[in-house]
């Protein structure tokens, strides 16, 4: 583990395990900054955060984290203590955590702009692709197939769920054919507010 860590623009990291622990990629204590074209998959933690666990912010810009996998933990790409960013075209998916947060497990406030979120899959607990305990807040994205045991196919907020109104007209958040047993897209523990999102084919079975 480190105090913190930035991953070099357009580098790959792949088939990493962390046996014992978590982070099969990354473990930090700090931050971790994932930019500029760079590709984590197919990492593995026995616990949680298959590809990053840290005790910070993670931060993931223009860049794709897929097919990690916490075996028995939660946070199949992401697990962290603080927050976490996703942004500019960035993609996350086919991540799978035995937990919660097939893709992102925080502690934080989590926030997806311009990216794409799917086929991540909490097994046998809540929030397909993302877990948070705080508020998560999405404009201009896509939660596609996305699978959760429990609640909230694609997002499971123990805070409240804001999807905000695009600035550009034409642009808007899609949830399509996700699923969970409660919330087939969205389970929120506070409020949900939507603005201009468009909601096909999300089931709750």
């Amino acid at each position: 583990s480190s105090d913190s860590a930035t991953n070099p623009s357009g580098s790959i990291m792949f088939k990493n395990t962390a046996a014992s622990g978590n982070g099969g990629a990354i473990s930090a204590k700090g931050e971790v900054t994932v930019t500029s074209g760079s590709n984590i998959y197919n990492n593995t933690a026995s616990v949680n955060g298959g590809a990053i666990f840290a005790e910070s912010k993670v931060t993931v810009v223009n860049s794709a984290v897929s097919s990690n996998t916490a075996t028995e933990g939660s946070g199949g790409a992401i697990s962290t203590l603080a927050g976490v960013a996703v942004s500019d075209s960035s993609t996350v998916s086919g991540n799978t955590a035995e937990v919660n947060g097939g893709a992102i497990s925080a502690a934080g406030e989590v926030t997806v702009s311009t990216s794409t979120l799917n086929s991540n899959t909490a097994t046998e607990g809540s929030g397909g692709a993302i877990s948070a305990a705080g508020k998560v807040t999405v404009s201009n994205s896509e939660f596609i197939e996305n699978v959760a045991m429990d609640e909230g196919g694609a997002i499971y907020g123990e805070s409240e769920v804001i999807i905000l109104k695009p600035m550009i007209p034409w642009e808007k958040t899609y949830f399509t054919e996700n699923s969970a047993d409660f919330g087939g897209a969205i389970y929120a523990g506070d409020s949900v507010k939507i603005s201009d999102a468009n909601f096909e084919d999300n089931t709750a079975e």
